[in-house]
């Protein structure tokens, strides 16, 4: 099943797609939710392993990324959220990403 998937479906069903929740005039968050939470929890570990180098090439995109993700952060609230998750989640789609790459070539 995982390989018939486009990337954002795949996405949608981990539960790491962003969902925009807007209505009309308004301009809602973007957040990330829904999909298999069990599965989410399995590879969000999966993403924090390889983010504190147990993959050394995702580790270091991961330490820019959170920069980065610090850097816009202070730029558009004046404050320093964590970046930590949301660097990890982002890692958590590339590793659906792959996983959706390789199962397709299969």
């Amino acid at each position: 099943m995982l390989g018939s998937l486009t990337r954002r479906q795949a996405a949608a069903l981990v539960g790491v797609a962003p969902f925009s929740r807007d209505g009309g005039r308004m301009r809602g968050k973007r957040t990330a939710g829904g999909g298999r939470a069990t599965l989410r929890a399995c590879l969000y570990m999966a993403a924090v392993a390889a983010a504190r180098g147990a993959n050394p090439p995702i580790a270091a995109f991961y330490e820019r990324l959170r920069r980065a993700i610090v850097r816009e952060n202070a730029r558009l609230l004046g404050s320093y959220p964590p970046a930590a998750r949301q660097a990890a989640i982002k890692i958590l789609r590339q590793l659906v990403d792959r996983a959706q790459g390789v199962a397709r070539r299969t």
